[in-house]
């Protein structure tokens, strides 16, 4: 692990060097959100040029929201890929002045967007978060947690055990903490206790505040998953793994206006709205959908499910043991508002694709 007071690994201080004198590029004809969306896709990808002209976009209409996005990103997609690509953009991120050593705003989000594009990618945290948020087999420990004592449940998080009874306390007390629990009791257990949880547990104190300084960027669970997760590594360090490219990962097909056809997903406006023209389409997935699913939710289970075939792909994800089964235990359980078989419906939207990119284009050339 990387001293996380350092801004550069040396590995990382090249591909910055190589990147500070790039120009930035035009922006996309979108909204912001739509550019976030294929900011964080395009690194997932590792598709370098498409992730820093969205970049661009997101400097000239909200800087804010590149740099909030930047941090969540570390933790969502590079994760333990890569702890030392992390801990170099997210401790240089939050603080202006490192920026400025890259030159200005541009250069230094240039070379952090290379280096998460080029990075191993480790999507463990998220995909345990939504397995133990979601999966239909963690609904009785999700009700026994919501009824179990915080001390208790902060004794799981310390103590060895099954990592999905310690990641459910974890994201169990985070939504409380947001929430309130069931009756207003008892008193509510600060990010500190889960963190010091955490400590106590065996996680290496430099992973801990890389991950600590991602939650203060973020406010996100995903930070503590990140560390929940290594702990459970041999020896208490990551072992060597293959990494290996998604085998769904396709050429990036590009709309009329130039912008990537993934761009368009549940969490924009014109995203929602091809969603709905889909829904109404006869293809196989629409139908499926119509006929184990209420109209009220459908759109959400299809945005859910579009996820986990389209917007989820990785380039050089880590084939770790259990980062691999917490991403088959996700794709099998995204949803549990419904009985859904999402492994059909995923077969089939993958078929539906050309559909789908379809009605994206459309959709551009109305707008």
């Amino acid at each position: 692990m990387t001293d996380t007071r350092q801004v550069r690994s040396p590995r990382q201080g090249e591909l910055f060097a190589a990147n500070l004198s790039l120009s930035s590029p035009s922006p996309y004809p979108v909204s912001p959100y739509v550019a976030m969306a294929i900011l964080q896709k395009a690194i997932r990808r590792g598709e370098p040029e498409t992730a820093l002209r969205a970049a661009a976009t997101l400097l000239d209409q909200e800087p804010a929201r590149l740099w909030r996005r930047l941090a969540g990103i570390c933790f969502e997609d590079i994760g333990l890929g890569s702890l030392e690509t992390i801990s170099g953009v997210i401790s240089a991120i939050g603080a202006r002045e490192r920026r400025r050593q890259f030159g200005d705003d541009w250069s230094a989000a240039a070379a952090f967007i290379v280096s998460m594009c080029v990075a191993p990618k480790d999507r463990g945290a998220d995909d345990l978060l939504i397995t133990v948020g979601n999966h239909p087999e963690m609904k009785t420990a999700r009700a026994e947690l919501r009824r179990e004592m915080p001390d208790k449940q902060l004794m799981r998080i310390s103590e060895w055990g099954a990592v999905l009874n310690r990641a459910s306390a974890i994201v169990n007390l985070m939504e409380q903490n947001r929430y309130g629990r069931p009756n207003s009791s008892p008193a509510q257990v600060s990010p500190n206790a889960i963190w010091s949880a955490l400590s106590c547990s065996g996680c290496a104190p430099d992973l801990i505040e890389v991950c600590k300084a991602g939650y203060r960027k973020t406010g996100e669970t995903l930070p503590m998953l990140v560390a929940e997760l290594a702990r459970n590594e041999p020896g208490g360090s990551l072992a060597p793994v293959a990494y290996a490219d998604d085998p769904d990962l396709t050429e990036t097909v590009l709309l009329p206006n130039g912008v990537p056809a993934y761009a368009y997903d549940m969490f924009s406006r014109e995203g929602l709205a091809v969603l709905d023209r889909f829904l109404k389409s006869r293809c196989e997935t629409a139908r499926m959908l119509t006929d184990a699913i209420g109209p009220a939710q459908r759109r959400k289970v299809l945005g859910g499910l579009l996820f986990r075939v389209e917007s989820g792909l990785v380039r050089r994800r880590r084939q770790a043991v259990i980062s691999l089964k917490l991403k088959t235990l996700a794709d099998e359980g995204f949803t549990s508002s419904v009985p859904f078989d999402a492994v059909s419906a995923a077969k089939a939207l993958r078929a539906d694709l050309p559909l789908l990119d379809d009605l994206r284009a459309r959709a551009v050339l109305r707008n």
